[in-house]
C-alpha cells in the first residue's frame, strides 16, 4: 500500500518544539523553555474543512480510495500556564485495514 503521498512526510509528533516557537511569539513567553512533560494534547474530528484541507483530503481518497481520511484538529497547551496560548495544528488520518493489520498514518495539513 503507497503511504509515500506526493513527497508529505508523516506528522512527527513534536509538540513541545511547535509550542515552544508558538509561545515565543508572545513577549511574556519570549524565553519559555518546553519539554514533553509539559504538555496537554488533545484531538477530535474537525467538523468542517478549509478549501486546502478538503482538496488534500480528496488527494488522499484519489490515491488510496480505500482508506479512512480524517481531518482532525490537535490543540496543544502548556500545562504549567493555563492562560498561555493554545497551538492549534490540523492533521489528516489515514488509515487502512490490511488483512489482520491496521495501517495509521497522519500528516500535517494546512491551518489556513
Amino acid at each position: 500500500m503507497p503511504f509515500e503521498l506526493a513527497g508529505r512526510s508523516p506528522y512527527v509528533r513534536d509538540g513541545a518544539d511547535r509550542l515552544q516557537v508558538f509561545l515565543r511569539r508572545f513577549p511574556q513567553h519570549h524565553d519559555v523553555v518546553i519539554n514533553g512533560f509539559d504538555l496537554a494534547v488533545s484531538a477530535r474530528n474537525a467538523g468542517q474543512a478549509t478549501r486546502s484541507q478538503w482538496a488534500l483530503l480528496q488527494e488522499i481518497k484519489a490515491v488510496i480510495p480505500d482508506a479512512n481520511v480524517t481531518l482532525r484538529v490537535r490543540e496543544i497547551s502548556w500545562k504549567c500556564d493555563h492562560k498561555a496560548p493554545k497551538l492549534t495544528l490540523f492533521t489528516v488520518l489515514v488509515t487502512k485495514k490490511c488483512g489482520a493489520v491496521s495501517l495509521r498514518r497522519e500528516f500535517l495539513a494546512s491551518s489556513e
